[in-house]
C-alpha cells in the first residue's frame, strides 16, 4: 500500500467544501511558464505518454492557450479526495491485517512522508 496520507494546498484546501459550489474547475496549467524550456521538456514528455508522435508548438500562443484550458480537474473532486484522505488517515489505527507499504524513490506524485505517516498511523497492522 502506498497512497497519499496529505495532499498538498494549503490554506486552499480549507476552502474546498464552499468552493465546489461555486468553482467548477481547477486549472493546474494557468500558471505555468511554457516559455521554460524545462517545462517544455516535461510537456512533451507527458503528451507523448498517451501519443508519442505527438508534437507541440510552443511559439504558437494559441496552443499553449488551449493547453492551459484542455487540462482541468473538477474542483469538486479535489475536494472528495481530500475528504477521503483525512478519513482513511484517521482510520488507519483499525487496519488489523499485514501491511506493506511500498515508496518508491522515484514517486513524483505521493510525498516520500505519505509512507514514513502510513507506517506510524497503521499500528495494529
Amino acid at each position: 500500500m502506498s497512497t497519499p496520507t496529505r495532499i498538498s494546498g494549503g490554506w486552499r484546501l480549507k476552502l474546498l467544501p464552499v468552493a465546489r459550489h461555486f468553482v467548477k474547475w481547477y486549472y493546474p496549467l494557468t500558471a505555468i511558464d511554457f516559455n521554460d524550456p524545462k517545462m517544455q521538456a516535461e510537456a512533451l514528455k507527458q503528451a507523448q505518454l498517451r501519443d508519442p508522435e505527438i508534437t507541440i508548438d510552443f511559439s504558437d500562443p494559441q496552443v499553449i492557450a488551449y493547453m492551459k484550458q484542455m487540462i482541468r480537474i473538477p474542483v469538486s473532486a479535489v475536494d472528495e479526495l481530500v475528504r477521503l484522505t483525512n478519513t482513511a488517515r484517521k482510520r488507519l489505527g483499525l487496519v488489523r491485517s499485514p501491511l506493506l507499504i511500498i515508496q518508491s524513490k522515484g514517486d513524483q506524485t505521493v510525498n516520500p512522508a505519505c509512507a514514513e505517516e502510513l507506517f506510524r498511523l497503521a499500528t495494529a497492522a
